[in-house]
């Protein structure tokens, strides 16, 4: 069950592309707990990158020091996606 519902296990070359977006860098702010960082941290976002880049999709990761080639932001990302020709 736990496979059917993950979210790397709906990865696949054709998946629409994925755009995380976060606040925090890659060093835990002190006022976020850690339970709450480490679910929602860049750092879960660039091994989600990995396993959608071994799976044939595409996924971006914005943070701090870290911007994506070709968006501004996730407003920017949802704009150029959905003006894009049906694939």
């Amino acid at each position: 069950m736990i496979a059917r519902w993950s979210p790397d296990a709906l990865l696949h070359k054709g998946a629409a592309p994925i755009y995380f977006e976060n606040e925090w860098g890659l060093a835990q702010p002190k006022d976020i707990t850690e339970a709450n960082y480490k679910v929602h941290s860049p750092g879960w976002a660039l091994g989600f990158q990995k396993l959608a880049e071994k799976a044939g999709a595409v996924c971006h990761v914005k943070f701090p020091g870290h911007p994506t080639d070709g968006y501004r932001d996730i407003w920017d990302f949802i704009v150029q996606e959905l003006q894009r020709p049906a694939r």
